[in-house]
């Protein structure tokens, strides 16, 4: 068991690190990219750009280098899975790396900032992402694929990619990752004072997050469509039940089979899912416990998730309109909005990964007979781990020496410092 938390752990840490890394890339692109455009007809946006592109060539590499971690781990740690799944998964993953390095070459190729290099390492990591979340989501409801008489599945290569649910996955994360970025970026242009920098850095972020809180309420739609088992733990509900509520502030006992009421919203569940108010929703006493998430961490996660992204939202408001007045809202991008959503990026992970268990592929691959655990795995954990934390660790510290005096003066209106 202790191994076996080992290799769970140590592929999720780094997961969640390279998500991260990947994140602030994706978004530091989108901004190199637009700040690039906008420098065409106003060179005023000209150092904006040049900035964000500066940021974007040393994440790249990073964020391919911790990519690749994840990769090698998977193909070592979870290489039944790979064997059941076939090409449905290969293939994703291998799509995955080579637009990773991809963008990695098309940054470092172009030392300074143009539309058609930026839109270029948009592409390539888009590629890279929507991959792996297309393969990740895939896992979860592997749709297509019938089970041969060896226990593998028989699907199509491109399976995970014409999944419906996978890429409403992609769009969920996609835009997930478009906020985390853009905040950090945010809280550095309040920093340094740079206004325009700032505004457009705040706007994205605001615009990702309204994008999500619909893209998420479809996202759910669609988990209790594929993975009903997923969404009565995110609910807690144990039975199954027609004008099904959402609770807030309610507190299930996995063992005890049972839930501390909170505040009941009836009706709500059903008609979220499946339009109806009169609708049944499956509870989780239809599903064997060893077949079960962990109940209590998944629905107190979804609740963090839904209450922190509506408060980030709120601040995100407050500081775009900030700097419409001409302020700079450093201390509450600090303080709220950047803290907010990179606990909601972290739980949101966490609410993947806890509802994904006890499978690997759901319904055919339970976990314990897709990890694979040699003699002293534990120990040996220790290494990509650190590996991990010290490639994060680099980043941080080369985006911050990249940091602009705080009176170091914006370009006027005629490009002129």
């Amino acid at each position: 068991m202790l191994e076996l938390f080992a290799v769970r752990g140590q592929l999720a840490i780094t997961v969640a690190i390279h998500a991260t890394l990947a994140a602030s890339t994706w978004a530091a692109s989108l901004l190199a990219a637009e700040g690039a455009r906008r420098s065409q007809s106003q060179p005023e946006w000209a150092t904006a750009a040049a900035d964000w592109w500066a940021r974007t060539r040393i994440l790249a590499p990073l964020t391919t280098a911790t990519g690749l971690l994840v990769a090698a781990q998977v193909g070592i740690f979870w290489r039944n899975a790979l064997e059941v799944a076939g090409g449905a998964l290969v293939l994703p993953l291998v799509v995955a790396v080579v637009g990773s390095l991809a963008r990695a070459a098309v940054v470092w190729r172009s030392p300074s900032v143009s539309v058609a290099g930026a839109c270029l390492a948009v592409g390539a990591g888009a590629s890279s992402g929507v991959s792996a979340l297309l393969g990740l989501a895939w896992l979860a409801h592997p749709a297509g694929a019938s089970v041969a008489v060896e226990g593998t599945l028989q699907a199509s290569a491109i399976s995970a990619f014409v999944s419906a649910s996978g890429w409403m996955r992609v769009a969920h994360v996609g835009l997930a990752a478009t906020a985390l970025g853009a905040t950090f970026f945010a809280l550095g242009a309040a920093r340094r004072k740079q206004s325009r920098s700032l505004g457009l850095a705040t706007r994205t972020a605001l615009a990702a997050v309204t994008l999500q809180m619909f893209v998420g309420a479809a996202t759910v739609r669609s988990v209790g469509q594929h993975e009903p088992v997923k969404l009565a733990a995110m609910a807690a509900q144990w039975e199954d039940r027609a004008s099904a509520p959402v609770q807030i502030g309610a507190w299930p006992f996995d063992f005890g089979e049972q839930t501390r009421p909170g505040l009941a919203l009836d009706g709500l569940l059903s008609t979220w899912v499946h339009g109806s108010a009169d609708a049944t929703v499956e509870g989780l006493l239809a599903t064997p416990m060893e077949g079960r998430p962990p109940i209590a961490a998944m629905h107190v996660s979804i609740q963090m998730k839904v209450f922190l992204g509506l408060f980030a939202w709120l601040t995100l408001l407050g500081a775009t309109l900030g700097g419409a007045r001409g302020r700079h809202p450093r201390w509450l991008l600090a303080l709220t909005t950047t803290p907010s959503l990179s606990v909601v990026w972290l739980v949101g992970w966490f609410v993947a990964e806890l509802g994904r268990s006890p499978w690997t592929i759901r319904g055919v691959l339970r976990v314990g007979k897709a990890a694979w655990t040699p003699y002293g795995m534990a120990p040996t954990a220790v290494i990509p781990i650190l590996a991990a934390l010290v490639l994060a660790v680099v980043a941080l510290r080369r985006c911050r020496g990249l940091s602009i005096s705080t009176d170091a003066p914006e370009p006027d209106a005629t490009g002129n410092v």
